[in-house]
């Protein structure tokens, strides 16, 4: 397999049971593409998601909306905003642990 990569094959080896695939051996060097590319997602939607939370809050700021939370806010930003709500509280909840 290292030589098929050595020679610029790229198909990947797949593994699984039932034609149900788990498992993929691919070239290091695409694997480095795929990790760029998923930072580089993950980049632009947490941009997108504290833009949209920095609008929310201007705009509750201005109605003089209050009584939510930033975790409530955030999780009104769907689906990234409950990530981050939830990642949130799990460091919120291991500080008060240590």
């Amino acid at each position: 397999m290292l030589n098929l990569y050595r020679r610029g094959e790229i198909t990947p080896l797949t593994f699984g049971d039932g034609n149900k695939l788990e498992a993929a051996i691919i070239p290091f060097a695409a694997f480095v593409r795929l990790m760029r590319y998923d930072h580089a997602a993950h980049v632009h939607a947490e941009a997108a998601f504290q833009a949209e939370l920095s609008r929310r809050v201007h705009d509750s700021d201005a109605s003089d909306e209050s009584g939510m939370t930033v975790e409530e806010l955030a999780e009104s930003v769907r689906p990234l905003g409950q990530q981050w709500a939830d990642e949130y509280r799990a460091a919120q909840q291991e500080a008060r642990d240590e």
